[in-house]
């Protein structure tokens, strides 16, 4: 319980530290907005993740859905053909498999994300209008 407890301040301390410092890892400004202050450009950014995982996690040159790219890449998980993360929520929900920390491990540790594709937070978290933080595609 202690080491939940201290996941969930962490990941609202990261999420604070993020909307006060303005990240806009993952978000693009639209064409005209240069002449914006940097509050203005903030409150109208463009997402161009906006379908999170399933923005990266497709089938373009090579198929690369969770469900192949599971399947092919994690040795010793069970056969899936889901495409979508609310299926894999069954089994990676809280507790020991818990499927936040396996993916920031995994995202926010990689070159290929961080850098190459430019992206962080907002790349899979998304705010709706309540102020809640959710992950795209589980809200």
């Amino acid at each position: 319980m202690v080491k939940l407890l201290r996941c969930n301040f962490l990941f609202w301390t990261v999420i604070g530290l993020v909307v006060v410092n303005g990240c806009i890892f993952g978000i693009q400004e639209k064409e005209g907005q240069e002449d914006f202050s940097q509050k203005e450009r903030q409150m109208i950014m463009e997402d161009v993740w906006p379908d999170g995982c399933l923005s990266c996690h497709r089938v373009e040159d090579e198929d690369r859905t969770i469900g192949v790219y599971v399947n092919n890449n994690i040795e010793g998980h069970p056969v899936i053909g889901s495409k979508y993360l609310v299926e894999c929520m069954g089994c990676h929900g809280l507790g020991e498999e818990d499927f936040g920390r396996r993916l920031h491990a995994s995202h926010m540790k990689s070159r290929l994300y961080t850098e190459f594709f430019n992206s962080g937070c907002l790349g899979c978290h998304q705010m709706n209008d309540e102020g809640k933080v959710f992950v795209k595609g589980l809200e």
